[in-house]
């Protein structure tokens, strides 16, 4: 599906939690209204990733040729992201594929895709792919991608859970 290294994620980054708790410790608590969850994305988001860059990590022991990734290898793989027609960009992706198994049929990936309204995080490997989360508009996401390859790009719908 998504071959050769859709998913992957760049893992995603860790607040300044002591400097949060701190702001919120030295504040009464009727200052900060409660505010309101965003309610999770449901439905569909369909999109294309276009390859932009490509690296292989080769990890001990190296491969020969071009041989299969032994465990531990890693492809790091950046798209850029446009709408479902491939006209509009609409931002950028990162995938993280690391090799499970001394064939290299197996991996195990983390990605982010990032788009104007918040970001998508996915989990899985390059056929089972999980939205594990998101930020802004896709806080709370929880759901499933599928793909569609082609030799210059990747149909991608997303299948948020309601």
């Amino acid at each position: 599906m998504f071959r050769p290294a859709f998913l992957a994620v760049t893992l995603v980054t860790a607040g300044c939690a002591s400097a949060g708790l701190a702001l919120a410790a030295n504040s009464p608590a009727s200052d900060h209204p409660r505010a309101q969850a965003p309610t999770p994305p449901t439905g569909t988001l369909q999109m294309v990733l276009r390859p932009q860059s490509f690296n292989f990590v080769d990890s001990p022991p190296t491969r020969s040729g071009d041989g299969p990734p032994s465990p531990g290898d890693a492809s790091i793989t950046g798209y850029r992201v446009f709408d479902a027609s491939g006209a509009k960009r609409l931002g950028r992706a990162q995938f993280v594929c690391v090799a499970t198994d001394r064939r290299g049929q197996h991996e195990q990936c983390t990605g982010t895709i990032a788009l104007p309204a918040g970001q998508i995080a996915t989990q899985g490997n390059a056929d089972n792919v999980a939205i594990v989360g998101g930020t802004g508009a896709y806080a709370g996401a929880r759901g499933t991608a599928t793909g569609h390859d082609h030799p210059h790009s990747v149909d991608v719908t997303i299948h948020f859970l309601p």
